[in-house]
């Protein structure tokens, strides 16, 4: 993991800071860079979605959202933690 976080800030797409509350930690956060190739990968993300999902038929398609409203639940109790 180390090395993936010192490559984005390196590629100058995450900054670093320390963590006042913890000497241990520190902080990570986009650069406006970074924030610009983190929403084009989402918009990528969710065209491509949008594209297997016109493809499927009306019961697979519906099979398949309902399994990703159903992993969103289990997912969100957690999100909440980080």
């Amino acid at each position: 993991m180390s090395r993936l976080v010192r490559a984005l800030i390196q590629s100058e797409l995450v900054r670093k800071s320390a963590n006042e509350g913890d000497r241990r930690a520190n902080h990570l956060e986009l650069t406006a860079a970074g924030r610009k190739k983190y929403l084009l990968a989402s918009e990528r993300r969710i065209a491509l979605f949008r594209l297997v999902l016109s493809r499927l038929s009306p019961g697979a398609r519906e099979e398949v959202l309902s399994v990703a409203e159903s992993m969103a639940e289990l997912v969100a109790p957690h999100s909440e933690e980080s």
